[in-house]
């Protein structure tokens, strides 16, 4: 899904194009690992296990929400819902049938 957000500031009116469907993308969003980690406060080898885990725990989403990256894009808990959701799901398909 492509999420078209609106933003504002201070100098100027942008839209951003945001495909975060995945961790994957959310830490492509930050800027990377080592970026990722700086927001929230861990060292890059600790917001790599997350990616690897694909998984962001909860007590990190508010760090995530109110940094300047966080805002430029218009991150929400929702978007952060939505892209741990579209991995469980993922992880639930029913294997096909062995044949």
């Amino acid at each position: 899904m492509h999420f078209v957000r609106w933003f504002l500031t201070k100098r100027y009116a942008a839209c951003i194009l945001l495909c975060m469907n995945s961790i994957d993308d959310l830490f492509k969003a930050f800027g990377g690992t080592a970026a990722f980690g700086r927001v929230i406060g861990k060292r890059t080898e600790h917001a790599g296990a997350m990616k690897n885990r694909q998984s962001v725990p909860l007590r990190y989403w508010p760090a995530l929400i109110s940094s300047e990256r966080g805002r430029e894009i218009g991150l929400t808990s929702a978007d952060l819902m939505r892209i741990h959701a579209a991995r469980v799901d993922d992880q639930n398909e029913p294997l096909e049938a062995a044949q």
